[in-house]
This record gives structure tokens, sequence and C-alpha cells, in this order.
């Protein structure tokens, strides 16, 4: 009986995987491996609109846009743009910030350090 609140959260975790097969696959994920009608289905289903409205055109054209970008050769991740980017992505900083932000979450609250008052 002890047990039963630890093994009843498994429940949710089993119905949530069980659930994902039946979701379709992300827009950028269709166009990027260019199967275009797939995606603009997906985008279609997401928005509930048709593929003519400007809201969908918009967004299906982002997506191709950012997918063209980064496909093009000075866009590529490398290690010296995690440190020196130049690029029109800004990927090492992006990764920079991220490595910061969890540094100082844990430091707020796990780092016995800050912790002698």
């Amino acid at each position: 009986m002890q047990r039963f609140p630890i093994a009843f959260q498994a429940v949710f975790a089993i119905i949530s995987f069980a659930l994902l097969w039946f979701l379709p696959d992300t827009p950028r994920w269709y166009y990027a491996r260019d199967r275009i009608e797939e995606g603009d289905a997906v985008l279609m289903l997401l928005h509930d609109k048709p593929i003519e409205d400007e809201g969908v055109q918009m967004q299906r054209k982002e997506i191709l846009t950012s997918i063209q970008m980064e496909a093009e050769n000075e866009n590529k991740l490398s290690l010296v743009s995690l440190f020196w980017d130049n690029t029109e992505l800004r990927v090492g900083r992006r990764i920079r910030i991220s490595f910061l932000i969890l540094s100082i979450q844990q430091m707020m609250g796990l780092c016995p350090v800050f912790n002698f008052l």
C-alpha cells in the first residue's frame, strides 16, 4: 500500500508514451526532408486553416528560410563557433547563455558556498 502513490505516477508516463505515437511529426521535420506536402498538411492541422491562409503561409516561409540558413556552409556548427561566433544564427552565444543560466540556477539553491549565513 505504501508503494501505490509512487507506482501510480508511472500510469501517466505510460499514457503519455502510448499517445505520443498518434501525434504528427513537426512541419519543420517534414520540410527538412523535402516532404513538402506532408509539412503543409501538418501546418494546416495546427492552424485549422487552409494552406492559402496568410498566417500559415508566413509560418511556412519562416520555417523554410530557417532550414535554408542552417544548410548554408557559413552557418555550420564548429568548435570555434562556440567561442567566437560571427554567424547570423549566433549558436555559440546561445549555448554560452544557457550554460550561464544553468550555472547561476545551481548557485542560487544548491551551492554550499552561498549558504553560509
